[in-house]
């Protein structure tokens, strides 16, 4: 299971199930999200024993972009390949929200 598909609080019933501290799904979060680390091991403060944990039952596999287009009103899409091969598109457009007065 790719660990990017849990929210915090899925995971920090996952880290309770284990035996560990709930905290311990916030530290790893900032891992993922903040650092944006690409590997267990770069989570220097998380136990050696509870990584091989995590190598053992989540995977940090990320879409790769294949391609990335942006329009001239901002509108960006991209072409992304998941790891089984298949391709997604997405378009991320910038707008403004609610009313201005």
């Amino acid at each position: 299971m790719n660990i990017y598909g849990l929210t915090i609080k899925q995971l920090e019933e996952y880290m309770v199930s284990k035996g560990d501290k709930p905290f311990r799904s916030k530290q790893i979060y900032e891992w993922l999200y903040r650092y944006q680390v690409r590997n267990f091991n770069e989570m220097t403060n998380i136990s050696k024993n509870f990584i091989k944990t995590l190598e053992e039952e989540f995977s940090l596999d990320l879409l790769e972009v294949v391609s990335h287009q942006t329009s001239s009103d901002g509108t960006n899409k991209f072409l992304l390949r998941l790891k089984d091969g298949n391709l997604i598109e997405t378009v991320l457009m910038n707008h403004e929200y609610g009313q201005s007065l």
